[in-house]
């Protein structure tokens, strides 16, 4: 049985795929998994992340385990995502022009829902993004190689140069957080953009 592991939440089975499409109308169906910590700041979260990079994120693939009843054990999606800037890399890799990125949520499209772990929602295609990450440790599976989103929905913030742009996609995805995550996210918008405004051109 294959070991696939997210930040915060160790899964195992089978994985299959589809070609991820996510229509912005579709329900959203929010499920709680453990998230291993709240960030509460922004220096917390890139001390902790051994990979921050900027860049588009340029294609996606839903990745499913289901049962004998055809309802979903787990998923998640792998993204295609284009590297502009390394602003920091403590992982021992060398970061090349594409990585793939594990995102918690995963289109189903029999039921027009796109399912998701503590209210993340996937990063649009073409949209420009700023990722803390972290090494995902699986052994086998669709996964390795992959990097993982640092504390689940923590370490992904919308780095469009338009600032309308950059708000709609960040308000977008916050409606699902719960309150405790939403504080922390807010907390570090504001800083982010300051510190890492040079690179928002």
């Amino acid at each position: 049985m294959n070991k696939l592991i997210l930040t915060g939440v160790l899964l195992a089975g089978i994985t299959l795929g589809v070609v991820f499409a996510f229509p912005n109308n579709s329900e959203v169906v929010v499920s709680e998994g453990k998230v291993e910590k709240i960030y509460n700041s922004l220096d917390e979260l890139e001390k902790e992340s051994p990979l921050i990079v900027i860049g588009k994120k340029i294609d996606g693939k839903s990745i499913f385990d289901r049962d004998e009843e055809g309802i979903p054990n787990y998923y998640f999606t792998l993204s295609d995502f284009e590297v502009k800037s390394v602003i920091k890399n403590d992982t021992e890799r060398v970061i090349d022009k594409k990585i793939t990125i594990l995102e918690t949520a995963a289109y189903e499209e029999n039921h027009d829902q796109l399912l998701s772990v503590n209210g993340y929602l996937p990063m649009e295609d073409n949209k420009k993004y700023i990722l803390f990450l972290e090494l995902n440790e699986s052994e086998n599976g669709p996964s390795v190689g992959s990097y993982n989103i640092k504390g689940v929905v923590f370490g992904k913030f919308a780095f469009e140069e338009d600032k309308s742009e950059r708000k709609r996609l960040e308000n977008n995805e916050r409606k699902h957080y719960d309150h405790e995550v939403l504080e922390a996210h807010n907390s570090m918008i504001k800083v982010l953009e300051e510190k890492y405004s040079d690179y928002l051109n």
